[in-house]
């Protein structure tokens, strides 16, 4: 069989997964391993739980491989006017950006030729003409990015709106109109859902949401923000608060079964309606809801509920009781409790409850849990499941080290993350504890990491880790150098901000790091030799992430970096906080850089002094409000990334 024949008997039956682990051994054996590694990894993460062990590592090495490889298999499909290959799932494109419906329409017949694509990502919804929609019936997911009224126009019949059972939307406006949602064909199945961003969508927007929706095919509503709400005043809360959540209740979306409803203050009133209308639910994320207490979980009935992230609401004990009480909870697979006022005999409690044998991940982070809270973790029975645990800033210091290293099971743990605890010169003893375990994560960002043998302890992991944070660390020169090791690495991302580290950084872009695909060095001191030395290596084949920011780096040194064919490899690119946010000709040769035109910048800079001309040209180029930093809640992490 050939090439050829795969890809069509794969978009034949695009859900068979057989067919394309079939292809990726062909591949495989052809000596593409990275394509048949992408496949495998990708499909292994379709069809598991987020949480499940192998689906995290399999999103590492699948986010890995694209960030080295994607460029090139996007190349290699046709190349069409006015369409981008956009995302990959199960190790092929899905997802393409369509300038207009034109291309679209023009471009469907070669688009469903070429790959097993789904979705369509337009930045302007413009129907004002008329195309039939039964011409591209593989839309099943419309993602639609832009804001505001004008950014979607109809004048048509038969709108694709009423085509795809999946809607995704970004950059949502808490003053839009969504009344164009009632251009979907009343009995159109939507069965998902989703307002991505740093958005605000109020109980008005609730409310027209759930007019348009039909409820009996929703599996998933994602209405969770980035946004962090000051109580300004200006104008309504601009927050789903219990209203929304009760109108979400009223419109009966039994079905549902994945709901995010974080940062949107629904508070228990809200969440409580919630509950008792969604029996099927598995999945609820509700962070930062203005939670005080979590009785409803003990009355609810329906489905167990696997995933819970209640992380920035003030629970304390009682809501430890609360949760291990509920009968949808007992076989409970991900819990996030970060700041959650968790004491350490809620540790205690949750260590004895039915689901600590079905746990896989746990956060417990910013919570004061100190020694007591490390002797509860100490004497709690082996988890069967658990491989992933989050405790940063749990004040602990350096005698619940010698306390967390006595633990048998850390070993078993795939993810561990102690950032912002006063660990000192013990993390050498925990380091030897870990070594040769199933640790793949390991954050130490602020942990008081500084001196060359402290550093050195680190050494025999550098070889074994996938992902390595010694963030906010005094490592400088001497103790980067005393971490890595002359053998090949199987990091795939490394954050070594504010370290300090400065000429030493050569001797690391020259190390042997084959799989690095992000690495961070923000507030670090790269020269200008150690610079040319990062661009002309052998990493920036496989970087897709590279954060320069807060480096000091000169106008001259971004010009270098805009002019290198290297960078055009990577998916990403951080320059904020350098030494040119002043110098308009700079970003004009950034925007204009070839090798930059597929890369994410990050940049910030003071616009307002620049003209007119510019202004538009640079908004056109990296889109409105580049140049500034969004205010986006960013210390409760996704514990799967």
């Amino acid at each position: 069989m050939i090439e050829k024949d795969f890809l069509a008997q794969i978009l034949a039956t695009p859900d068979d997964d057989s067919l394309r682990l079939v292809y990726a051994d062909w591949l495989e054996e052809q000596g593409n391993l990275d394509r048949a590694q992408f496949i495998r990894a990708q499909c292994d993460v379709a069809k598991l739980p987020a949480w499940h062990p192998r689906a995290v590592e399999a999103a590492w090495e699948a986010e890995a491989l694209l960030g080295k490889c994607g460029a090139k298999w996007r190349a290699e499909l046709p190349s069409l006017d006015g369409i981008e290959w956009a995302d990959f799932e199960r190790g092929f494109v899905t997802m393409v950006h369509v300038r207009d419906q034109k291309a679209l329409f023009n471009h469907a017949a070669a688009i469903a030729a070429a790959a097993p694509v789904v979705g369509i990502e337009l930045t302007k919804f413009d129907e004002t003409r008329q195309h039939d929609p039964k011409r591209v019936p593989w839309i099943q997911t419309l993602r639609l990015n832009g804001h505001g009224a004008n950014a979607y126009v109809f004048h048509v019949k038969r709108s694709i709106l009423s085509a795809a059972t999946a809607l995704e939307i970004t950059e949502l406006d808490e003053h839009e109109n969504l009344g164009w949602l009632a251009r979907r064909e009343r009995g159109a199945p939507l069965e998902r859902l989703e307002v991505h961003g740093n958005h605000i969508a109020s109980s008005r927007i609730t409310a027209q949401l759930v007019e348009h929706i039909p409820p009996a095919a929703l599996h998933r509503l994602d209405l969770g923000t980035g946004f962090i709400d000051y109580d300004s005043g200006y104008y309504q809360d601009p927050t789903l608060g219990p209203e929304g959540a009760e109108l979400i209740a009223a419109r009966g979306f039994h079905q549902l079964e994945v709901l995010d409803l974080d940062r949107q203050r629904v508070t228990q009133q809200g969440l409580a309606s919630v509950l008792a209308s969604t029996p099927r639910l598995r999945k609820l994320e509700a962070r930062r809801c203005e939670l005080t207490e979590i009785s409803m979980f003990q009355a609810a009935e329906g489905d167990p509920i696997l995933r819970l992230g209640l992380s920035r609401n003030e629970l304390g004990d009682a809501g430890i009781r609360a949760l291990i009480e509920a009968p949808r909870l007992a076989s409970l697979e991900s819990l996030e409790l970060d700041t959650c006022g968790v004491t350490p005999d809620g540790v205690t409690a949750l260590t004895h409850s039915p689901f600590w044998h079905t746990l896989r991940v746990l956060d417990l982070s910013r919570n004061a849990l100190a020694v007591a809270g490390a002797v509860a973790l100490t004497d709690a029975p082996r988890p069967k499941n658990l491989h992933t645990l989050l405790l940063a800033d749990c004040d602990f210091r350096p005698d619940v080290v010698k306390l967390l290293a006595d633990v048998p099971w850390l070993r078993n743990l795939a993810v561990l993350d102690l950032s912002s605890n006063e660990l000192g010169d013990e993390v050498g003893n925990l380091a030897d504890q870990l070594a040769g375990g199933s640790l793949k994560k390991l954050r130490l960002g602020k942990v008081g990491l500084d001196a060359r043998p402290l550093a050195r302890s680190l050494r025999p992991l550098w070889e074994s880790l996938w992902h390595l944070d010694v963030s906010g660390n005094q490592l400088r020169d001497e103790g980067l150098l005393a971490i890595m090791s002359e053998h090949p690495s199987a990091l795939y991302s490394l954050d070594l901000s504010a370290t300090g580290a400065g000429p030493a950084l050569a001797e690391l872009v020259a190390a042997p790091l084959p799989r690095l695909h992000k690495l961070v060095l923000s507030g670090c001191h790269p020269t200008p030799e150690v610079l040319r030395a990062l661009l002309a290596s052998p990493l920036m084949h496989t970087l897709g992430d590279l954060d320069l920011s807060g480096c000091a780096l000169t106008p001259a040194e971004a010009k270098l970096i805009a002019s290198s064919p290297a960078v055009a490899h990577l998916g990403r690119l951080n320059l904020r906080g350098n030494a040119f946010e002043d110098d308009e000709q700079l970003y004009l040769t950034l925007a204009d850089s070839e090798h930059l035109r597929g890369v994410d910048l990050v940049l910030e800079a003071n616009v307002w002094e620049f003209s007119d001309e510019n202004r538009g040209k640079l908004i056109e180029r990296f889109g409105s409000g580049w140049h500034w930093h969004e205010d986006i809640d960013e210390d409760v992490e996704n514990p799967y990334a």
